[in-house]
Order: C-alpha cells, then sequence, then structure tokens
C-alpha cells in the first residue's frame, strides 16, 4: 500500500464506511486514525515544531520540550510523545462516526 492508497482507506472510514469499521471502533482509535490521516497527508507537521509541548519558543525555532525538558528546534523530529498543537476533533464531530447514518 502507498501513502495515497493509506489516506483514501482512512478518509473511506470517516466518509463512507462502507464496510461497516467505524462503528467497531473506540473514541480512542477514531482520534489515533485522525492522527494517523493528519501525519499522513502533512508529513511535515510532523515535527517539534507542531508540538504542544514546545515551549518558549523563539524565533529563531529553538524552545524546550516540556516532556524531556531539553532544548529542541522546532525541525527535530516528532518522538513518542508528540502531540499535535491544535485539538483533534472529537469523534462525534465526524459525519456518523458512532450511529449509522446515510453518509
Amino acid at each position: 500500500m502507498n501513502r495515497l492508497e493509506a489516506i483514501e482507506t482512512i478518509k473511506e472510514i470517516f466518509e463512507t464506511d462502507c464496510i461497516g469499521i467505524r462503528n467497531t471502533l473506540s473514541d480512542e482509535q477514531i482520534l489515533a486514525l485522525y492522527m494517523a490521516l493528519s501525519a499522513l497527508e502533512n508529513p511535515e507537521s510532523m515535527s517539534c515544531g507542531f508540538c504542544k509541548n514546545l515551549v518558549a519558543e523563539d524565533m529563531c525555532g529553538y524552545g524546550r520540550c516540556e516532556k524531556y525538558g531539553i532544548s529542541v528546534y522546532c525541525d527535530n523530529e516528532a518522538c513518542y510523545y508528540y502531540e499535535q498543537r491544535y485539538e483533534l476533533k472529537k469523534a462525534d464531530d465526524f459525519h456518523g462516526i458512532n450511529e449509522c447514518s446515510d453518509y
């Protein structure tokens, strides 16, 4: 499977779900898929600069990681504690995620 196929497959789960997967997923699993979709669509966003844990960032892109307590640069690759700066959508915000629908 290539990246485009993976993006299309995850979007299908969110939009049409013709095989009924979304009704078997927990909210946490749905949010994990949303985060994976975001990373596939925008791989450049998976860096320290887009992480909630980067604090005290200066104009040159250097800051401190709250999780590790170390100096990091905004272009550093994201670690396992990466959290998107913006709030992920709640599972119910997706059309028909937790209910049967005509979408």
